[in-house]
């Protein structure tokens, strides 16, 4: 039943132009905007990077990656843009190379808590609990109220089977956000995998107000 468990990564967004484009609308035409941007300069790095984003948002994830290593190509250490490399890479199913780029972007800024814990969603999928577990615990150590990555500890530890490790995480990402939805479906299910059904219906109602759709997907795990 672990299979429910829900990951979350985190992808950096810098937008010069347009900040509009973190909405569904209107990414098609941000993207023909910055394609002509980059047309007109193929080394704007800035419109190669909002133009992998316009990508990543629009799921044409192998596009990404290349208007990525474009940036990568102009500013070899620009630590975000290898983070987004790396989520762009996991979202095309490249493990191997999302661990790589992870790591690149914490050789230039060891102390980036958005991918190490990143890395350890990538390890996790990959199912190399134990470092996701040790990456995750770097990102807390980093930023000890980085919400992300207490979830993203939960979730190692649920998909090892340690339920109790991983209720605790995520008890304190809720602590630190009390609105974050999928961490009350992954608490919820850790207290139905650990047969606490009690405490899994108490998340089911306190999720019903938050997102009703996640509420009933936890309600028929408990049933």
């Amino acid at each position: 039943m672990s299979k429910y468990l829900l990951h979350v990564l985190i992808i950096t967004f810098v937008f010069f132009l347009t900040p509009a484009i973190q909405s569904a609308s209107g990414v098609e035409e941000d993207i023909e905007a910055y394609k002509q941007v980059v047309w007109i300069d193929p080394d704007d790095a800035d419109a190669l990077y909002n133009l992998g984003a316009a990508f990543v948002k629009s799921g044409m994830n192998k596009e990404a990656i290349e208007a990525y290593k474009q940036v990568i190509r102009i500013d070899p250490d620009d630590v975000d843009v290898h983070n987004n490399l790396g989520v762009a890479y996991v979202k095309s199913g490249m493990n191997k190379e999302a661990i790589e780029a992870y790591k690149q972007a914490i050789r230039i800024d060891p102390d980036y808590a958005k991918a190490h814990s990143n890395l350890g969603v990538a390890y996790a999928d990959s199912g190399m609990y134990k470092e996701s577990i040790e990456s995750c615990k770097q990102a807390i150590r980093i930023d000890p109220d980085y919400v992300k990555a207490h979830y993203n500890l939960g979730t190692a530890y649920a998909d090892l089977d340690m339920y109790k490790e991983a209720i605790e995480s995520y008890k304190h990402a809720i602590r630190i956000d009390p609105d974050f939805t999928n961490a009350h479906f992954n608490l919820g299910l850790a207290y139905v995998l650990s047969n606490d059904r009690d405490s899994a219906l108490d998340q089911y109602k306190t999720l019903k107000s938050l997102d009703s759709e996640l509420a009933n997907k936890l309600f028929k795990l408990n049933n």
